[in-house]
């Protein structure tokens, strides 16, 4: 069953200003949360598509603040095996609370890790688990690091 709105999510929407937010989880290939990222988001976007076999992509740009996020880490917590589990905020500006809605389990496809003087940018592309089924990945996984 899908999800039914209640009236808070109403409130959201009529809303003036809506301040909008990402919060990223990521994954071990047990589904367990090893980290969670939020207000570093720099750019975002989710598409979807019933015409094709992979129905949800998503691009992230990401702040990243600490090594444990850095591709080619020994710590990292980005590699192969990786997930991501996607949130979409909606501040409610009266009670001042976060109302996270879920977009789904993603896929690591694609990933670029940028350093420049005043950031460290990471930024992801991700696909729906189907990409492991249909061999859209082929157990290749593109990118670079540093």
């Amino acid at each position: 069953m899908g999800y039914v709105p209640t009236s808070n999510d109403l409130q959201l929407i009529l809303q003036r200003q809506k301040s909008t937010y990402i919060k990223l989880e990521i994954l071990n290939q047990s589904f367990e949360r090893l980290r969670t990222i939020t207000g570093d988001t720099i750019s975002s976007s989710f598409n979807i598509d019933m015409n094709s076999a992979i129905t949800r992509t998503c691009s992230l740009s990401i702040i990243v603040k600490s090594d444990d996020l850095i591709v080619g880490n020994p710590n990292s917590k980005i590699w192969i095996n990786t997930f991501v589990r996607v949130f979409c905020g909606i501040k409610n500006e009266t009670t001042n609370k976060m109302n996270w809605y879920s977009q789904g389990i993603h896929a690591i496809s694609t990933f670029d890790y940028t350093v420049s003087a005043e950031t460290k940018q990471l930024d992801i592309n991700c696909t729906d688990l189907v990409s492991y089924l249909d061999g859209s990945r082929r157990g290749q996984y593109v990118g670079r690091s540093p």
